[in-house]
């Protein structure tokens, strides 16, 4: 398979990038075909979005239309510079060195169960395979841990009849998978960018379709047609710069394709609002540096306070929800609201508007502590 070219850029995954690979339906077709290629463009230094843009009839934005519904893409992200340029601008934040560790998030609207391949990629497809993940319910994280970080890698998400995919191994998936089985490849993840010194988010975004995946048409209509594959992916670098002392730190990535930009704003549990994060849109992750929360100001009962998503044009407040509960269904506690502690909040599934038709996914948010 061809490689398509890389962007030329000193910056490395400074921002998020919300691309969608070329739509390709799988069954007895094959992944390995060509198809139109798709680029992330060069950041700027010290922003706090990237590209964005989804699968639809002529293609993603940003890219060629696609050679068919049939097309596939490799998309291949800057590899990061051996040393990380330090620019030292006093607008410009420098993140602290750490260990390489690269999550997966499940934030497919149109399937509320998936498996997820990873594989180190070739020049022709896998250069190694092996099962695909357990089953991950939506809104799950799975930390992957590459065998040769140095190396290519490609993930796959794999939805439809899991039994199915449960069967066979990620090479199959990628070039023959069983029938019912849908796949959603994402770009390929270039040498290098795995074994760096970052912490990187990886979230899929869009909708599987096809009548074996669970098919919210009114979500899934919004992005391209309820049978048709509408891949998305956002890869960040979530920040590790250290919170002021005796606060706590946030991030959030916006993955809701169906959203427009957002505002973040907390709560306290004595309603008093504080403004926290500017208007975020499809595919960015802001702020950077993190925003601070003092977790005295929650107030005296800091389960009731709450992270206010809303619409940045119109300030509707989005899917509001206890702190305390939210943190709960992310598997954390308020305890991990702690001086010193860095988090991240996801913005995942549909807008109230489009949920209310019976989508399995609802708009919500995941949260995650920062490795």
């Amino acid at each position: 398979m061809t490689r398509p070219s890389r962007c030329s850029s000193t910056v490395w995954l400074a921002v998020a990038a919300l691309v969608a690979p070329a739509a390709c339906s799988v069954g007895a077709s094959s992944l390995g075909q060509e198809g139109g290629e798709t680029f992330i463009p060069a950041p700027d230094a010290g922003s706090e979005g990237g590209a964005a843009g989804k699968a639809g009839a002529g293609g993603a934005a940003g890219k060629r239309p696609d050679a068919g519904a049939d097309a596939a893409a490799d998309v291949a992200l800057d590899a990061p510079p051996d040393v990380a340029p330090v620019d030292a601008a006093p607008d410009v934040v420098v993140e602290p060195p750490g260990s390489p560790v690269l999550r997966f998030v499940h934030g497919v609207a149109d399937a509320p169960t998936v498996r997820l391949c990873f594989v180190e990629w070739g020049a022709t497809g896998p250069a190694e395979s092996g099962p695909p993940s357990a089953e991950l319910s939506f809104g799950s994280s799975l930390t992957l841990h590459p065998a040769e970080p140095s190396k290519d890698y490609r993930a796959a998400v794999v939805g439809g009849d899991l039994a199915a995919a449960g069967k066979v191994d990620c090479a199959s998936v990628f070039a023959a998978p069983p029938p019912g089985v849908r796949v959603m490849p994402l770009p390929v993840i270039p040498a290098g960018t795995l074994s760096a010194p970052r912490s990187l988010l990886l979230v899929a975004a869009g909708c599987l379709g096809g009548a074996t995946v669970a098919d919210p048409a009114a979500v899934c209509t919004q992005l391209a047609s309820p049978t048709q594959l509408s891949p998305a992916f956002a890869l960040v670098e979530l920040s590790r710069v250290e919170p002021p002392s005796g606060q706590a730190s946030v991030q959030l990535v916006h993955a809701s394709l169906n959203l427009p930009p957002v505002d973040a704003s907390l709560v306290s549990s004595e309603g008093e609002l504080r403004p926290l994060i500017p208007s975020t849109g499809t595919g960015a992750v802001a702020p950077k540096p993190p925003a601070p929360i003092d977790p005295a100001w929650l107030g005296a009962l800091p389960k009731a306070a709450r992270l206010d998503v809303s619409d940045a044009a119109n300030g509707q407040v989005l899917a509001p929800r206890a702190l305390g509960d939210e943190l709960a269904a992310s598997g954390l506690s308020m305890a991990d609201v702690a001086p010193g502690v860095r988090l991240v909040a996801i913005v995942l599934g549909s807008r109230p508007s489009i949920a209310d038709a019976g989508p399995p996914v609802p708009l919500g948010r995941v949260w995650l502590r920062v490795d």
